[in-house]
């Protein structure tokens, strides 16, 4: 594992609105089908420099926030 969330990695947090968990690699340009978003998306900026335990506001485009907490970070 890593430490803080960077470019290329593996994140898996945990939705609190929606109650789940969700895996994404963090790369340069977003692929959602698999599971790839960008850094300058709005999950990928909120996510980035955070570590495991502390919780990400994301604004999404539609002016809600939502809260992810980072559950784990690897390569």
């Amino acid at each position: 594992t890593t430490e803080f969330v960077r470019i290329g990695s593996k994140v898996k947090l945990y939705d609190m609105d929606f109650e789940e968990e969700v895996e994404y690699k963090i790369l340069g340009k977003s692929d959602l089908e698999n599971g790839i978003i960008s850094d300058l998306s709005p999950v990928g900026s909120a996510i980035m420099n955070k570590k495991v335990g502390d919780i990400a506001e994301v604004h999404t485009p539609s002016g809600k926030v939502i809260k992810m907490q980072i559950l784990e970070i690897s390569k």
